[in-house]
């Protein structure tokens, strides 16, 4: 069986080193269509002995198309620039190409969006792996897509770094707006086609409006046409659809009209996790504390059944969340606060429904409940260590025996999280602790920068500007301190300017 890998190109001298490296000597070829790059991308794609090959820029399809011609694989997997293939992931993606029957063309795998360095920032899905036949081909000039009329899903994930920043999403769907709107004016209303472009444009419209509110109403409108006139024919892009639309509705107040559109998404997609969230959030808004925590802890049970394969609790296509690049958030702030609001679920109760479910983000949540009810549960701590020795279960754990102050338990803790992963922030952050307190500067120094380095926390800079006075680095300090000062007058520009705005939509 021989794979092409296939890469579209324009000035990715950043990022194309970081995925050569990772495919290099797995693929019979790798083929790179170069659309206009005034940088170094031919030079290092050939450096890596990619084909390379150059083609004016016409479209995302058309290059993708011009890539798959130059092809001699069986298989074809199409990479971007920004895209990174781990070993086990390449292993486990060749065990499930030999084993696809003859009738499968094409192949859904997972795309695991990395955030300022976070792992699981977001999970997504598309069809980037297909067979060489002539009849095969992708479609559109933005968001493309392979003419297949359906897909196989496997759980191999591809790292993505592409979306490391709202302000890189905003501008691009700015930018795919004129294209999917001058798209839409071209298509057939009745085709598949027209209602993926229409799709894209609701999502578009979805990330701008979390700065302007008023495009609210535009997703509203649109995906109300989506859901009112596609139909079966793209059932898997319905159920987003629905998550945007109930999504802008709560923005928009329209809680009865929400709530409507949450029961005929859970009519087709019970097990949709964000569906499920924003369920939650909807009780929340009205205050039904009990319903909504009935909705997000079915929505962490769903996320810890899915994380290590999305494709699990559905068959053929992924029901990935956008709220896993904030599900920490949920976990250690917004849920625990509804818990304790809630006159239906106790710490005891939710030990009893972990019984009974498992799972690493429902431990993580009981944690943090915990420590929100300053109560002791080390009996239910030491169960989710041993059965869950991984960074973010035993991380939390630690943050639960410092808030406990339990010393001895903290310690143990710490020397297990050392032993998997010594770069993980909360080893970092308090090993940095212990180290001022014991006046070890260097090696607290060394521990805050490279929590600072993981996590982007700012509020861990007044430790290291007391590492450098007491280093007698009193330049560095004072270095410190202008950056710090211009960053707080950027926060607080940034904060005004939203203030003003509120005051103006009023």
């Amino acid at each position: 069986m021989k794979i092409s890998a296939c890469i579209i190109a324009k000035n990715e001298e950043e990022n194309l080193p970081r995925l050569l490296e990772s495919i290099k000597g797995k693929f019979d070829e790798i083929i790179l269509v170069d659309t206009g790059s005034t940088d170094r991308t031919v030079e290092i794609a050939k450096s890596y002995g990619c084909k390379v090959y150059h083609r004016k820029w016409k479209g995302f399809a058309d290059a993708r198309n011009y890539a798959v011609s130059k092809a001699k694989g069986e298989w074809i997997w199409h990479f971007d620039a920004d895209f990174e293939l781990e070993e086990q992931e390449w292993r486990k993606a060749l065990f499930y190409l030999k084993h696809l029957p003859q009738t499968i063309d094409a192949v859904a795998i997972l795309i695991k969006n990395i955030s300022s360095g976070m792992e699981d920032a977001g999970i997504s899905s598309n069809t980037f792996i297909h067979r060489n036949k002539p009849n095969i081909k992708w479609v559109g000039k933005v968001h493309e897509t392979v003419n297949v009329s359906e897909s196989a899903g496997i759980p191999v994930f591809v790292k993505h770094y592409g979306y490391q920043s709202y302000e890189n999403l905003k501008n691009k769907a700015n930018r795919n707006l004129k294209l999917l709107e001058q798209e839409l004016k071209e298509i057939d209303k009745s085709s598949k086609e027209y209602f993926i472009k229409l799709f894209y444009l609701v999502q578009s419209y979805s990330i701008l409006a979390i700065q302007k509110p008023e495009y609210w109403k535009k997703v509203i409108k649109y995906a109300e046409e989506f859901i009112s006139n596609s139909a079966e024919k793209i059932k898997f892009f319905s159920s987003y659809i629905y998550v945007y639309l109930v999504r802008a509705l709560i923005s928009e107040k329209r809680f009865s009209d929400a709530k409507e559109r949450i029961k005929e998404a859970k009519r087709q997609f019970p097990d949709h996790p964000d569906i499920i969230f924003l369920e939650g959030e909807l009780y929340t808004e009205i205050k039904d504390y009990d319903r909504a925590v009935d909705s997000f802890l079915k929505f962490i049970t769903l996320i810890d059944k899915h994380i290590d394969n999305p494709f699990a609790i559905t068959k053929g296509s992924a029901f990935v969340s956008d709220r896993l690049s904030n599900i920490m958030y949920y976990i250690e702030n917004q849920i625990p606060q509804i818990i304790n609001k809630s006159s239906k679920y106790s710490l005891e109760k939710l030990i009893n429904i972990w019984k009974e479910k498992r799972g690493e983000y429902l431990s993580i949540l009981i944690l943090n409940v915990a420590i929100s009810q300053n109560k002791e549960i080390n009996r239910f701590v030491k169960k989710v260590v041993n059965l869950y020795n991984k960074p973010r279960v035993l991380s939390q754990a630690v943050v639960y025996a410092d808030r406990m102050n339990d010393k001895k338990l903290k310690e143990k803790l710490l020397k297990r999280l050392e032993k998997i992963d010594p770069q993980n922030p909360a080893f970092m952050y308090f090993e940095g602790e212990e180290a001022f307190r014991n006046k070890n500067f260097e090696k607290a120094l060394k521990m805050y920068s490279g929590y600072l380095n993981k996590t982007s926390n700012i509020n861990i800079i007044p430790k290291i500007r007391k590492c450098l006075i007491n280093l007698g680095f009193t330049e560095e300090a004072k270095r410190l301190d202008e950056k710090i000062n211009n960053l707080s007058k950027k926060l607080k520009n940034a904060s005004d300017n939203r203030t003003q705005q509120k005051q103006n939509r009023r």
